[in-house]
């Protein structure tokens, strides 16, 4: 695909639903979700050749929504982290309503480093196989099984030892 404005206005047409859908799915959040679609089509803007060669701009979509999701995310549990260090954090109850589990879920996966930040989400938020984990992240089925396995064993350890909040 090439930077012809009117194949981007096109795959804008088609694409714009597909990631406000899959950007309000991991965001849990509407006016986020609505930046992350101007970022994702904004990042076609400012680079044209970026679908050079592209066989599935679709797909292309998906991806880098996922991953405009995930920074988004990272830098709203750096945002909370930079508050928690100049602020007494308080003491979350033991058995957290549903929307905080989704919001701690959020956290967990923001602070796995890529790829498996996108393993996780692929893999235990949209419930995909090993084999579409690969086809995503464009590598063997061996190697998503791995990167899988990693991931499983960074949660736990995260689950296990939550990162230190410094208190002043």
């Amino acid at each position: 695909m090439t930077a012809d404005p009117a194949e981007l206005g096109a795959l804008y047409a088609q694409g714009a639903p597909i990631v406000l859908r899959r950007a309000r799915a991991l965001l849990r959040d509407e006016e986020e979700a609505r930046e992350v679609v101007q970022v994702v089509f904004l990042r076609l803007l400012d680079r044209p050749g970026l679908l050079d060669g592209v066989a599935d701009p679709v797909g292309w979509l998906y991806t880098s929504t996922t991953r405009a999701c995930l920074n988004r995310l990272r830098d709203g549990a750096n945002r909370r982290r930079l508050l928690d260090e100049r602020v007494v954090p308080l003491r979350p109850s033991i058995s957290l309503p549903r929307a905080e589990n989704r919001v701690a879920v959020a956290e967990l996966i923001a602070a796995l480093p890529p790829p498996l930040d996108q393993v996780a989400v692929y893999a235990w938020i949209d419930g995909l196989r090993r084999g579409e984990i690969a086809e995503l992240l464009d590598c063997s089925d061996r190697h998503a099984s791995r990167l899988i396995e990693r991931t499983r064993a960074a949660l736990r350890a995260l689950v296990a030892e939550p990162p230190a909040r410094s208190v002043p």
